[in-house]
């Protein structure tokens, strides 16, 4: 293009180095901020503004540490567009149930698969999750396609599983500190700490922890560092996570 468009005078590159390597910390400035949930590109309502019908005949079941969600693929709308893809929101009990936010959108599923697996998070909790259809340009259909799921206490997993890493207790802290997390299977896990600068403090010996919950306490005192906002990323196999850490002497 660059070659052959008459009115295209040259090109303009940036490096991914700084997102690559996290420098001063702006990776995980906006993985925490910006880009810390799911989002869809947004609609272009003067292309197509006619979303598709919702999922049907949904419905959900709990089988041994997992949650699974099964629907069935809508009718075409009335512009004849299928479902191009689902989104798979889950809301604890007591939380108002709307799509507009979107910290409580924890999938999306390509068609033509109609079907969704979860971790289950914590037992002894309730949840229901809403199901809605997307098109090619990210119309979004109703959300009247619901399904409860109640993980009781009697189920055979007594803690969470996923990935999740707690808040810092306590936070702010002078001394040490306590990391809890879990993990959903046995994985190498390490815990890396960087000032906001990007500058990295300590980097904790890899262990390979069991699928569960556990604790890591971080001693700030031994690490002669300043006072200040402090950032610890969770390593577990694959899986990121991150926290502020406020130190105070």
């Amino acid at each position: 293009i660059n070659r052959f468009g008459s009115r295209t005078q040259g090109a303009v590159m940036f490096s991914a180095n700084q997102l690559l390597n996290n420098i001063k910390g702006i990776t995980t400035a906006f993985a925490d901020g910006q880009f810390r949930w799911k989002a869809f590109p947004p609609t272009m309502p003067w292309k197509d503004n006619v979303p598709p019908l919702p999922p049907q005949s949904a419905r959900g079941s709990v089988r041994g540490d997992s949650t699974v969600l099964e629907w069935s693929a809508p009718a075409p709308a009335g512009d004849a567009d299928t479902a191009r893809r689902y989104a798979v929101y889950r809301f604890p009990q007591g939380t108002p149930l709307s799509i507009d936010q979107s910290q409580f959108l924890v999938g999306i599923v390509s068609a033509p698969t109609t079907r969704f697996i979860e971790r289950n998070p914590l037992s002894g909790t309730n949840f229901t999750y809403i199901i809605t259809a997307l098109d090619d340009m990210f119309n979004e259909s109703a959300d009247n396609t619901r399904v409860s799921i109640s993980l009781t206490s009697s189920t055979q997993f007594q803690h969470a599983f996923g990935f999740v890493l707690e808040n810092p207790l306590p936070n702010p802290f002078s001394g040490y500190t306590r990391l809890r997390f879990s993990i959903p299977t046995s994985l190498a896990t390490s815990v890396h700490i960087h000032d906001i600068n990007g500058r990295i403090v300590y980097t904790s010996p890899e262990y390979i922890y069991n699928a569960g919950n556990h604790e890591l306490v971080i001693n700030f005192d031994a690490l002669n560092v300043a006072n200040g906002v402090y950032i610890a990323q969770l390593r577990a196999g694959v899986y990121r996570a991150s926290v502020r850490l406020h130190y105070q002497r």
